[in-house]
């Protein structure tokens, strides 16, 4: 599992295999998550997720390829942001205190750009505190420790 291809596929060859109907969305999705459940604990990279959301969303991106309706050259991929970049529905810190509780209510311009192009965000990842800083560590989450030290 550590070392399953998906995890080091580019987006443009996991959307390749999508469109091939080599793996689903919702498979996809899976592997993902899987992962994340196994590495996180020692990390703590990924802070929260959506994963009822983006569960149906990869079962309707499914349907849509079935029917050769694409949304975008990210069509079905499901991936994790920044959690400094608001996500309507999604708690966005910042990895500032003063932000733990903030839940905006509509997706920065980033997110819509990949959600129109198809992609799902099923989780969001550490930040420093305002993004000032190389290290990932606030008062929100903590510490986010590199996985190849």
């Amino acid at each position: 599992m550590l070392n399953d291809p998906i995890y080091y596929s580019s987006a443009t060859d996991l959307a390749q295999a999508l469109v091939a109907k080599e793996i689903s969305s919702v498979e996809l999705l899976d592997v993902l998550i899987s992962r994340v459940e196994l590495v996180n604990p020692a990390l703590n990279a990924v802070v929260c997720t959506d994963l009822g959301r983006a569960r149906e969303e990869a079962q309707q991106a499914d349907k849509r390829l079935l029917k050769g309706d694409l949304l975008g050259p990210l069509h079905g991929i499901p991936m994790t942001i920044k959690d400094s970049i608001d996500t309507g529905g999604i708690i966005t810190t910042g990895g500032t205190i003063g932000r733990k509780n903030h839940v905006p209510t509509e997706d920065a311009s980033v997110v819509k750009r990949l959600k129109n192009a198809g992609a799902i965000i099923f989780g969001k990842t550490n930040t420093p505190e305002l993004t000032l800083s190389f290290e990932t560590a606030n008062e929100v989450y903590g510490v986010t420790l590199n996985p190849y030290t």
